[in-house]
């Protein structure tokens, strides 16, 4: 299926000014959503904060349409956005660090329009950010760390133009304590959190204003600790934070500027503790934190840091994607079998058990893509049918109870 190697890694704009809208699926762990082949939006889980948008703090067990002729939509914990197909980005949830963008900082229980010509959206817990299809990034919320790029650590509470001939972005950390953006001209910049390297300056200070840090970039990813690209000619660099080897340097110590780590690289992806990377000939590495079994070979005593892999190793083989959280692993083939390792509480191994995978398991076949995060496992299927497991306390797995769900099981066509 042609999905599984042409989906866009930034999740944004791409080349040409053309734009794409993925995932269609999105769910913080908390929250789940997905846009239909109608475009209407569906969501349920939690509602403390008004991250429904249904007027309401209730918690919602069951998908339930939210709105109609949408796009994109983004999630964290308390705040939920979607983008429709006219460009105008609406917005609920959170708001005590000004992360609804409206000048305030009350929480907001209604979807409402914030913004208008955007191409794509993405959140944090505490701060927001869109990109127009003009290439301009606007950011708002929590500004500690630097994060919103602005000079100062102050909070902001209206959303803010940060650059120009912007062709991707990515936040870093729960509650956005990093910032990267990408020009159209592969040029990356990065602000906020610095401790460990993670700005890849060469000192452990925090950044208060996007700061150029290379160039001939054509992919990026970042958490709360570390920051990873990969250049136009396939070469991958990585710094910050290596105490669990995440760095995958052969040892445990922080890296403060970017660094080579391998060539040929197609996609890379990272937690706080793990990082992951696939070469243009298929074959998945990964290092850093294994306790859990989320390196997938064949080890982990169910304790953080008990079985760390300080070199990238290679793990697989025909690998199309691949998606982490801290504590589990996921990737998908190229021919559409699904395979899963790493912590297995609440369910979200979806092998029928609550026990943690030490081994790359095989779980499903005909998948296009798998959505995961520390709570839940979500996948899509070449019959664009949902399926899920895990967590579902809020009701985020969407079946109607509170009950954690143990095997991937249906949860709608789309």
């Amino acid at each position: 299926m042609g999905i599984r190697t042409k989906l866009n890694p930034m999740g944004g704009k791409v080349g040409g000014g053309s734009v794409t809208y993925e995932p269609k699926v999105a769910s913080s762990g908390y929250t789940t959503w997905y846009i239909d082949s109608s475009d209407d939006l569906y969501g349920c889980g939690s509602g403390g904060r008004g991250q429904q948008g249904n007027g309401s703090t209730s918690n919602v067990t069951t998908f339930t349409k939210r709105a109609s002729n949408v796009a994109g939509v983004a999630c964290s914990h308390y705040t939920s956005w979607y983008v429709n197909l006219d460009g105008d980005l609406y917005g609920c949830g959170y708001g005590p660090y000004g992360q609804q963008g409206n000048g305030s900082t009350s929480d907001v229980l209604t979807f409402t329009k914030r913004a208008s010509n955007v191409a794509s959206t993405a959140c944090s817990q505490n701060t927001s950010w869109y990109l127009t299809n003009d290439g301009d990034l606007y950011g708002c919320g929590y500004g500690d760390y630097g994060s919103q790029g602005n000079g100062d650590t102050s909070n902001v509470t209206v959303f803010i133009k940060r650059a120009s001939n912007v062709a991707g972005f990515k936040i870093g950390g729960l509650q956005g304590q990093t910032t990267w953006y990408l020009t159209t001209s592969g040029y990356l910049y990065g602000c906020g959190y610095g401790a460990d390297g993670a700005q890849g300056s060469g000192a452990q200070n925090n950044v208060r204003e996007f700061t150029q840090r290379a160039s001939n970039v054509k992919d990026f990813t970042c958490s709360a600790l570390t920051a990873w690209y990969i250049t136009t000619s396939g070469d991958l660099y990585g710094t910050g934070n290596g105490v669990y080897g995440q760095q995958g340097s052969g040892s445990t110590n922080a890296v403060l500027t970017f660094t080579k780590r391998a060539s040929n690289v197609e996609k890379v992806v990272c937690s706080r503790v793990t990082t992951w990377y696939i070469n243009t000939s298929g074959d998945l590495y990964g290092c850093g934190e294994g306790g859990f079994g989320q390196q997938g070979n064949g080890s982990g005593s169910g304790q953080e840091g008990s079985n760390n892999v300080t070199t990238f190793t290679k793990r697989a083989s025909n690998v199309a994607d691949v998606c982490c959280g801290e504590y589990v692993t996921w990737y998908l083939t190229n021919d559409g079998d699904l395979y899963g390792c790493g912590s297995g509480g609440s369910g979200k191994q979806g092998n029928g058990s609550t026990s943690n995978v030490t081994t790359f398991t095989k779980r499903a076949s005909n998948v296009v893509k798998v959505f995961c995060s520390d709570e839940v496992t979500f996948y899509v299927n070449e019959n664009n049918e949902l399926y899920g497991c895990g967590r579902n306390n809020y009701g985020q797995q969407g079946d109607g109870t509170t009950n954690n769900v143990t095997t991937f099981t249906k949860k709608v066509d789309l």
